[in-house]
Parts: structure tokens; C-alpha cells; sequence
């Protein structure tokens, strides 16, 4: 049995991709100068201060469920907290424990 030698392989081109950790700037997004930022859930919570007091930006997931994002962390069925806010995007179902069903 006669033996060839092996040809040497060919080298494929290597493809050329492009990746970019920068992403356009979000205003809604971005980070508040001179406040804490943590997750709880899978909710970002920012807390600044605003004179005596602070304010609390949450920024829900798409998708969020409390049921299933929260209720594990809290161990609550429902959120116990009194809310006063705005909604900037998106939308939000909110099921209160008395009935009351809200929708924005």
C-alpha cells in the first residue's frame, strides 16, 4: 500500500464580526449621579436624596411578574408598600389585595 503525504490543510478565512459593549445612551436609563443603585429581584432600585427625604427609581424588567420576580425575595403575595409615582414607558397591570385591577 502506497503512502501519500498529507497536504496541508487550507486555512479558512476567519470571519470578520463586529461586537460593541457600547450601547446608545438610554436618558431613562442612566445612572443618577449621587445615588445607590442595587438589584432587588430582578428590580433596579436607585435611591437619591432629594432634600430631607429620597426618591426611589425601580426599573421593571419587561416581563415582570411579582409572583414570580419578587414574591421569592419579599415572601409577600402582594407588594405591602404605599406608592406614589409615574410610569415613563411601557406599561404596567397592578392587582390590588381589595379587587381594584389598574391599568397603565
Amino acid at each position: 500500500m502506497k503512502k501519500t503525504a498529507k497536504k496541508p490543510a487550507q486555512k479558512k478565512a476567519a470571519k470578520k464580526t463586529r461586537t460593541t459593549t457600547a450601547r446608545p445612551s438610554d436618558p431613562l436609563l442612566a445612572a443618577v449621579k449621587g445615588a445607590t443603585h442595587r438589584y432587588l429581584g430582578h428590580v433596579r432600585l436607585d435611591v437619591g436624596p432629594a432634600g430631607a427625604a429620597r426618591v426611589k427609581r425601580m426599573i421593571y424588567p419587561a416581563g415582570f411578574r411579582w409572583s414570580k420576580d419578587m414574591k421569592p425575595v419579599v415572601g409577600t403575595d402582594l407588594c405591602m408598600h404605599a406608592h406614589v409615582g409615574f410610569l415613563a414607558r411601557g406599561e404596567i397591570h397592578i392587582d390590588y389585595a381589595d379587587g381594584c385591577i389598574v391599568e397603565h
